[in-house]
Parts: structure tokens; sequence; C-alpha cells
């Protein structure tokens, strides 16, 4: 299932994508799906409930669902769409059109101007959903293209966190930063350090590592406000920085619940999902984006130094939808 998600987005040929597929359930679902929707002659009301369940099955919100739904009624009738094939094509463009235009339902969304690339990425989420893995990805990509990456210890509060990324920092050959003694447990000191650090070696890349945040831990909900303050303040970043926020996308729809958490706290720019299987938890993506107005960047689809892969929403569309 890994190496099928890397040649969809390396897009390789698809019918050698399909040979390789082992299919899980929903997977089965999906294609037998697809196929009856190919044999229909016509597009009825029948048909179109068989979508709204497979959507809803499919993990997608029921709001987003619905969304989804009133689009692709409404398209077939301004188009006249009656057979099969136009169908599964307006059903690809509908979700290609919702999924690249900005004007959700989330109005409140204050977007930063697009860089060429961010000189800092900071790395939030709940605990356990990969962050610390995420991060060392993301050095041995960047380090693959001979860019120059510190790698910030700034998880200090699970057993082994540091540890862990300092691994990475020798598996990647990145440089490690850390301080051992932080006085009350307070990363913004740390990430001040850190930052100056950077400055005087001139790095390319600064990659932040960040202890598991929950709702009911208002302090360390209030540490990340700190961390922001600091990076927005400091000369050598200039505010060229991207947050992006890590989620397991095996939690379906309370990720929508961790965003909604996030983004009080912070402005997020993107989404990384780890533990992504390709086809069962794709309706997350189509919800995030619906509900919180925010794209996915990263998918992490494995244990490999090179599982982590830019998602493309025409390349998996296209596939699914074939």
């Amino acid at each position: 299932m890994f190496n099928l998600l890397k040649k969809i987005f390396e897009k390789k040929n698809k019918k050698d994508i399909k040979k390789s597929l082992e299919l899980k359930s929903i997977s089965y679902d999906f294609n037998h799906w697809i196929e009856s929707i190919k044999k229909n002659t016509i597009i009825d009301f029948d048909l179109l409930n068989k979508l709204k369940i497979f959507f809803i099955k499919f993990n997608i919100d029921l709001e987003t669902s619905s969304y989804l739904l009133s689009q692709i009624e409404k398209s077939i009738k301004k188009d006249q769409v009656t057979d099969s094939s136009s169908f599964l094509i307006l059903i690809k463009q509908t979700i290609l059109d919702f999924y690249q235009k900005s004007d959700t339902c989330d109005k409140n969304i204050d977007f930063k101007s697009e860089k060429e690339e961010s000189k800092l990425y900071l790395f939030v989420g709940v605990n356990g959903v990969g962050k610390t893995t995420t991060i060392g990805k993301l050095a041995f990509k960047f380090r693959k293209e001979k860019k120059k990456v510190l790698l910030v210890a700034g998880d200090i509060f699970r057993d082994g966190a540091v540890e862990q990324l300092k691994t990475w920092s020798e598996i990647t050959k990145s440089v490690f930063f850390q301080e051992n003694n932080i006085e009350n447990k307070k990363t913004s000191k740390l990430f001040f350090n850190a930052l100056k650090y950077a400055e005087f070696r001139n790095f390319d890349f600064i990659l932040c590592d960040t202890s598991g945040r929950l709702q009911n831990n208002i302090n360390l909900m209030k540490e990340l406000e700190k961390i922001k303050k600091i990076i927005e303040k400091n000369s050598f970043i200039k505010n060229n920085y991207k947050i992006f926020l890590v989620i397991d996308s095996m939690t379906g729809n309370n990720a929508l619940n961790q965003v909604e958490l996030f983004k009080k706290i912070l402005p997020i720019d993107s989404i990384i999902l780890t533990k992504f299987d390709g086809i069962s938890k794709a309706g997350i993506i189509l919800s995030i984006k619906y509900i919180h107005n925010l794209k996915i960047k990263y998918i992490g689809i494995g244990e490999k130094n090179d599982d982590l892969i830019e998602f493309n929403i025409k390349d998996y569309v296209d596939y699914l939808l074939s």
C-alpha cells in the first residue's frame, strides 16, 4: 500500500498501480462502487443516495458530504448529465473545484502570503500523532537537497522525545539543538536561544518540535502563543515561517476537533497527515478543507525515511476515480 501511494504521487502508469494494489475492505467497496456506477445506464435518485452513503463511509463528515452532493446535483441538472461516464467525470471535477477554491464555510481564515520557501517550520499537535518522526523525515528530504538543517528539540515533556529527535539528526546529518537545564520547563526560552544559534550559523531550514498538547492543559497551549511571538520577533526569521498541524489520520473526524483546538491559539498554515493508508482515510482530507479551509501539505505513509510525500489532490482524485 505504501509503495502504491508513492507511485500515485510520482505519476506512474495507472495500470501498474492497480496491479500492485493490495485491496483492503474499504478499497474493495470503493472499486466495487465505481464499477457499479459504470454499469448504470441512467443517473437517478437511487444512485445519488448510494453516493451519499458512500461519502459518509468514506470518512467524509455529514456537513461536507451534503455540500458535495448539492454541488453534484446542481451540475447534473445544469449540464444535463445522463450517462455514468459523464457522472464520474462530474464527481471528480466537483471534488477538485471544491478543494482548490478558498471560499468554503470557514470565512475567518487569516491566510499568510505565499512564500517561495519558509525558513522555519513549527510542528504542533496532540500527543502521539508522530510529530518527531515527521520532522525527521522532512529533515531527510531537505538534506537530500543539500540544505543546512537545524532540528530544535522543543518536546521536553515526553520521555524519549529529545533522544528520538537527536537520533534523527544523526540519521539525516542535521544539526541538533537542545537545552538540558530548562528552568520550570519553559520552552519559550529554549526557542529564543535556538533562534539566536540558528542566526549565528545561518541555517537554510529550522524544524521545531513541540510537546503534545491537550485542550485541558491551558498552560501548554499558552506556551505555544509565547513561542509564536518569539519566532515573529526574530530578525533572522523575519516572519518567514509556517506552522504545520500534525494529525494521525486514524483519528477520523475527531481530527476536525483537533484543528479547531489549535486554530484558536495559532495561525495554522496546513496539515500533515500521518499513518495514511490511502483510501479509507481520504475523506478527512475533504472534511478539513470544507470545515476549516486548510489543505494537506504532506502525508506520512510508512516507516522509511522517505515515506513523507507531498500531497497532490489532482493526482489522488485521478487515481481514485479512474
